[in-house]
């Protein structure tokens, strides 16, 4: 059986969609984020897939309050992504419950002792 996982894009906390991953072509779809997810969990959806465009481009989690609204306020299984490049990162994803974290393999020996312990 194949599971469908709706996806949500986030910039400045919105929901949007970049034109052939150009920033500068970027279409504004929603500002509360929480809110398409709670829509996406009343059509039955069990999981939801967010990336953090602003954390992805500056190399550090942005939109951390977005993923905690979104986990506090709906039981969608969130895997999470863009940004994740510390420890400090892989600490606020993961303070929330239902974020399960997305990251390309990076060979960093910070990520590297964390996830091996």
């Amino acid at each position: 059986m194949i599971e469908l996982i709706p996806a949500i894009d986030l910039i400045n906390g919105q929901c949007v969609r970049l034109t052939k991953g150009d920033y500068d072509q970027k279409k504004v779809y929603n500002d509360n984020p929480a809110e398409i997810a709670k829509q996406f969990e009343q059509m039955g959806f069990k999981r939801l897939h967010v990336v953090d465009l602003d954390g992805a481009k500056s190399k550090h989690i942005v939109n951390d309050a977005v993923l905690k609204a979104i986990t506090t306020e709906t039981s969608l299984v969130v895997d999470f992504g863009g940004g994740i490049k510390t420890e400090k990162d892989i600490e606020k994803a993961l303070l929330q419950e239902q974020a399960w974290l997305q990251w390309a393999a990076l060979p960093s020996p910070i990520l590297n002792s964390s996830c091996n312990g």
